[in-house]
């Protein structure tokens, strides 16, 4: 099944229907994509990283998931496939895939898929896919920066695995005679500033690709650090990811650029914001910023507005910090209080906000232990003071993160996907030279 999850594309298979040995699955995928191709006019493959990616799906033995997922890299232009990263845009697909392939069964007009990330070391996601009629929903109104048309939301969660955010065991480095910060909250990103590169920060990628001299730079960074964050040789590695920060231009928290590690991502990575908003948040690091600084009272989808779906929670919210501190209910059928674009919803339930704007990928997250008065199984809400807004060349994408010092508890975003094709696919024949 070829599906757009997040504002990535790639091929869906289950793990049964590949290859078991590595070697011939790896080489089937080339075929399938068209690489080593640099356009990958061959196969399924779109020329660039963003549109040439593979998830491989299948039931797990873990008692605490549904699914495994497997995150295949396939580059356009070498004969490579690595699986030294996991892709959290791909994971968006993988809950209505599953559901798709009856490894889940629906469970009511919204399910929950328990996922174990099997790379490159194992870690859990929860996504809640819209399943009205037992049928996955692909079609919807909410708009994810990334992506040119609506679909339905789905919600991920990212529980904390308690190690350290910081690899180097320090917030702050020096690297190839930069100041950096090496952060892993899901994915491996090395945060430089703009300003130390010589750029304003808001560049747009083909500009940044072209630089040849900037290029050599970052290379030599991401050299420089992926050895000092345990990775090894990273030459031929897809990691670390290089995030170059600025002042936000809108009402965001950052502006980022980010190599992946060669091409420059057209938004940001799901797992890469998470490890940004991270970072952001923690005092030491080159990206720390505090909510007084970039926090915007104003702006209702980044202050400290408690969003509850019951008009009962709406009790005395004043030892929460400083910001507005103020209760916001949606009722089920009345959208009356939302002003378009405000991203002020919260909702784990698709039939409470249908009409859902997300331009901004505000998201909901964070479960009954959080808020002791909430009933199980009421909407779930925002907690405040967790969300950064990460500005990138296409919009802005919104990171719920919960951290404990330097660890991180958990992490929300809301994606989109949509099927985009089911049937067999003819790769080239194995014999054949490309």
């Amino acid at each position: 099944m070829q599906m757009r999850g997040g504002s990535s594309k790639g091929a869906y298979f289950l793990a049964a229907d590949l290859p078991a040995d590595p070697a011939a699955r790896d080489d089937l995928l080339l075929r399938i994509m068209g690489s080593p191709d640099e356009r990958q006019i061959d196969g399924l493959g779109g020329g660039h990283p963003l549109t040439s990616k593979i998830a491989v799906v299948s039931p797990s033995d873990d008692p605490e998931a549904d699914v495994d997922y497997l995150f295949l890299q396939v580059v356009p232009g070498k004969p490579m496939v690595t699986d030294a990263q996991t892709c959290g845009n791909l994971l968006a697909g993988v809950g209505p895939f599953a559901i798709e392939r009856g490894l889940v069964h629906p469970a009511g007009d919204t399910t929950e898929v328990r996922i174990r990330i099997l790379n490159p070391t194992i870690a859990f996601a929860r996504a809640r896919v819209q399943t009205p009629d037992e049928r996955v929903r692909y079609d919807g109104d909410t708009v994810m920066a990334g992506t040119p048309f609506p679909a339905a939301p789905i919600d991920l969660t990212f529980p904390g695995d308690g190690t350290s955010i910081f690899p180097t065991g320090r917030p702050s480095d020096r690297f190839a005679g930069l100041e950096v910060t090496c952060v892993n909250a899901g994915m491996p990103v090395v945060l430089v500033r703009a300003t130390d590169l010589g750029l304003r920060g808001d560049e747009s990628p083909s500009t940044l690709e072209e630089d040849a001299d900037l290029r050599k730079r970052v290379e030599k960074l991401r050299l420089e650090a992926g050895q000092a964050m345990g990775l090894g040789d990273v030459t031929a590695a897809t990691v670390p990811k290089i995030s170059i920060i600025s002042a936000p231009r809108g009402d965001g928290t950052v502006t980022t650029r980010t190599f992946i590690p060669h091409r420059v991502h057209a938004a940001i990575g799901v797992l890469g914001a998470v490890s940004v908003a991270a970072a952001i948040r923690t005092p030491g690091t080159n990206a720390f910023a505090s909510r007084n600084e970039h926090v915007r009272a104003d702006h209702p989808a980044l202050s400290n507005t408690f969003v509850t779906n019951n008009k009962d929670d709406r009790a005395d919210h004043s030892n929460r910090a400083t910001g507005t501190n103020a209760p916001v209910t949606h009722d089920k059928h009345d959208h009356s209080n939302r002003t378009a674009g405000t991203n002020t919803f919260v909702t784990h339930h698709e039939h409470d906000h249908p009409d859902r704007t997300v331009g901004t990928n505000t998201f909901v997250t964070h479960h009954e232990h959080d808020h002791p008065d909430r009933t199980a199984g009421t909407n779930t809400f925002v907690v405040d003071d967790e969300r950064v807004r990460i500005e990138h060349p296409t919009g802005s994408f919104d990171v719920a993160v919960a951290l404990e010092g330097d660890r991180l508890r958990e992490s929300s975003v809301v994606r989109t996907a949509r099927k985009l094709s089911d049937g067999l696919v003819w790769p080239r024949p194995g014999t054949e030279s490309p």
